[in-house]
């Protein structure tokens, strides 16, 4: 029997699991509606992929030598390009990741975002294989560029118009009360016992939980492309500013300038606060709170 690969304590903004510099993959340009749209490959809806031979032929491409290698992140993971039409994120990826990207690409509105239509996942062993379309775009490398920080502000607000009653992954997650207690731990840890975080009566929304440049694409007309939902769920509107301060680029002018775009509710800053403290309290580290 295959073993799922394990999956890390934290579900906010690991920032070890962050994805490392992205090459180039294709993509095709979209147009009005996602109705209009079905996918850039939409024939390969008709392969097969979860039977044996097909998960036999993506193993086998992925431990190829000379395979064509867009990613390698510093957690074993990377993309492969299987054919122009379909590559394969493999290493330490979970059956969250497929749940996860699978409900982004269905309700997110392709002309602000477009994400990757995943279309299987399997383990063999610890490892796990994501299957899904070829994207062709640009790593995004003009951190400066206004225009395209207010794009992903922009989407970033659209995504958080998708809220479910639970929280966690979207196939499910802990009730609130567990993670006000998770969290409460946390923040308490180095001695604060009045310190206490609550998100009762919080909206859960659809937060990716890994905005970086390094997970972001540009097509060539433009459009944006994220990747990478591993950390992706419905959480309190405060978490995706949140893991900009909890990522590797927390001290960026970049992650910074994002955040000035993404204002929050003095609730949501009192939230975010605690958060940084909990992860600081965790982490033994200096980590800064992003400007209100």
């Amino acid at each position: 029997m295959d073993v799922q690969p394990s999956k890390p304590e934290d579900g906010l903004a690991d920032s070890n699991r962050d994805e490392s510099s992205t090459k180039q993959l294709s993509l095709a340009t979209p147009s009005n509606t996602n109705e209009d749209l079905p996918g850039p490959h939409s024939e390969e809806d008709s392969i097969d992929y979860t039977t044996p031979e097909q998960e036999d032929r993506i193993v086998a491409c992925c431990e190829d030598p000379d395979a064509e290698i867009y990613q390698t992140s510093r957690c074993t993971q990377h993309i492969v390009k299987i054919d122009d039409k379909v590559m394969v994120k493999c290493g330490l990826v979970g059956p969250d990741e497929f749940e996860n990207q699978k409900y982004a690409h269905e309700h997110i509105d392709r002309n602000i975002l477009w994400v990757p239509k995943p279309y299987h996942w399997f383990g063999r062993g610890q490892q796990g294989y994501l299957v899904m379309e070829y994207i062709e775009g640009e790593v995004y490398e003009d951190r400066e560029d206004p225009k395209t920080i207010a794009k992903v502000a922009k989407a970033i607000d659209h995504m958080q118009t998708k809220t479910e009653p639970y929280i966690g992954p979207v196939d499910g997650g802990p009730v609130t009360e567990q993670l006000e207690e998770y969290w409460n731990r946390r923040i308490r840890a180095r001695g604060d016992k009045e310190a206490t975080i609550s998100f009762q009566g919080t909206k859960m929304v659809l937060t990716h939980g890994s905005i970086a440049p390094r997970n972001i694409m540009l097509r060539e007309d433009g459009g944006l492309v994220l990747l990478h939902w591993h950390l992706a769920g419905f959480y309190p509107r405060c978490c995706e500013r949140t893991s900009l301060s909890l990522g590797t680029e927390m001290n960026s002018a970049w992650a910074d300038a994002l955040a000035e775009a993404m204002p929050l509710s003095a609730e949501e800053q009192d939230q975010e606060t605690k958060l940084v403290i909990g992860h600081m309290n965790s982490t033994c580290c200096y980590v800064k709170p992003m400007s209100p």
